[in-house]
């Protein structure tokens, strides 16, 4: 006798998988595959595998990757492309960090807020190599006062912390030589390395005078210029916890004071002291800039560089010897601000200051240096005094160095050259958002350093 058709019905049932259960097991494999980098990137510790042990400290692992959630569409970013007709726009999926704001995750307050979207707005396409990028800077503008700098013809980057370690990892020291314009732009790399908005272009340490240091303060008010942070030694000694660079593998970022030529035997003495007596196991990296003092006199400029470049020579002779490096960066000043004393404009003011850009670039390849003009990226910006750039500019200018330092061919950190590319595209994903959005880029890094 058969069943009946309810009996039926419900024995079925049971011999077939249930559809919830089915719909929770295909859930579940979702999610343990986004859990899945697309990349597959190795472990920090694997990256470093086939780095010979004697450079163990050199290959201290980086800081942990920026987890700042992507703005709007950012994995597969659309930006215009300046090479194409107005009003085209390409994907670029390897620009998806300079789409972020690098400032998320800083120190910042109201009272101390900025956007690094506020100073930089990324396009296409990249600069190819360090001559363009350097030209491309130099010869920017903006579509308003403080609007975003925007490079001439190709693109800057705009580095995030964990590749600002990474290029500073490169060198044993960067130094930074002249006027108090020089001052603000090491407090501004410090303030990258610090990700601080409040405090990172500042020392607490040092006496201080009434004034409100913080935030724009540091680089702004002239009674807090004597407590900008311009030594990263300095830093690591009296407050190591706010660097987020490893002090074992990374760069001495170190500002010297020479003002006006000529300089005095103090003066130069004060640099000889503090110039490492051995050759670092890594290259240095030296950024000049100079001009005010002297009221923009090119000759004077000339003699001021040959004083340098002469110690420099004399007490780190290997900076010139056989195999050695001696990478050298100008700086020009600021254009002048409406705030400039009028008994200033004559001598340094707007025109005189692009002159002497000109004639700075005139005499770049007599003393094999490069040049990295800041008329064009200041002429459009806020100035406190006139003279100096503010916070805004000087963080500018503190990327326009580092897009410079991380096109010195050669000048990859030595770990890379011990692991294979495949190691240092792993170790790049890791600093990235897990490894496809960056794609391209990586890919671009990698054929550059190999």
């Amino acid at each position: 006798m058969s069943s009946p058709p309810a009996m039926l019905s419900h024995a079925n049932r049971r011999k077939r998988p249930s559809r919830m259960l089915l719909v929770l097991g295909t859930v579940l494999v979702l999610c343990i595959l986004t859990l899945i980098p697309s990349s597959n990137p190795a472990s920090v510790d694997r990256i470093w595998k086939n780095v010979n042990p004697s450079r163990a400290r050199e290959c201290m692992p980086f800081p942990k990757p920026n987890q700042q959630p992507l703005v709007g569409n950012a994995k597969t970013p659309m930006l215009r492309d300046v090479t194409k007709p107005a009003g085209t726009v390409v994907a670029a999926p390897h620009r998806a960090l300079d789409v972020q704001d690098s400032f998320a995750k800083y120190r910042r307050t109201d009272k101390c807020f900025l956007s690094s979207l506020e100073l930089h707005e990324p396009f296409e396409p990249l600069c190819p190599d360090r001559k363009s990028v350097l030209r491309a800077m130099s010869d920017g503008g903006r579509a308003g006062q403080n609007a975003p700098y925007v490079p001439r013809g190709c693109d800057m980057r705009w580095y995030t912390t964990e590749e600002v370690c990474e290029i500073m990892s490169r060198f044993s020291y960067v130094w930074t030589v002249g006027d108090s314009l020089m001052r603000h732009v090491t407090s501004a790399i410090h303030l990258l390395m610090r990700e601080d908005l409040i405090e990172g272009g500042y020392t607490k340490w040092r006496p201080n005078s009434s004034q409100d240091c913080t935030c724009r303060g540091a680089s702004e008010n002239g009674a807090c210029f004597a407590n900008e942070a311009w030594s990263s030694r300095e830093i690591w000694d009296e407050d190591p916890k706010s660097m987020h660079c490893p002090k074992e593998s990374t760069a001495r970022l170190e500002y010297t004071v020479h003002n006006k030529y000529p300089l005095d035997d103090d003066n130069l003495n004060g640099y000889r002291l503090i110039m490492p007596k051995a050759a670092p196991p890594k290259p240095m990296a030296f950024i000049f800039g100079h001009g005010l003092w002297n009221d923009l006199k090119i000759e004077d400029t000339r003699g001021w560089f040959e004083q340098i470049d002469k110690l420099i020579r004399k007490e780190m002779p290997w900076v010139t010897a056989e195999g050695g490096s001696y990478p050298k960066l100008f700086m020009t000043p600021n254009a002048g601000g409406v705030n400039k004393p009028a008994n200033f404009q004559d001598a340094q003011g707007n025109y005189a200051v692009m002159r002497f850009e000109w004639a700075v670039e005139s005499i770049a390849a007599e003393y094999d240096f490069e040049v990295a003009g800041t008329v064009n990226m200041t002429v459009q910006s806020d100035s406190p005094d006139g003279t100096h750039a503010g916070r805004r500019a000087d963080l500018i200018k503190a990327q326009m160095i580092l897009n410079w330092l991380d096109r010195l061919e050669g000048r990859q950190h030595p770990c890379w050259a011990e692991a294979n590319s495949k190691n240092r595209r792993a170790h790049l994903a890791t600093i990235g958002d897990g490894g496809s959005i960056t794609a391209a880029f990586l890919d671009m890094q990698v054929m550059q350093s190999t």
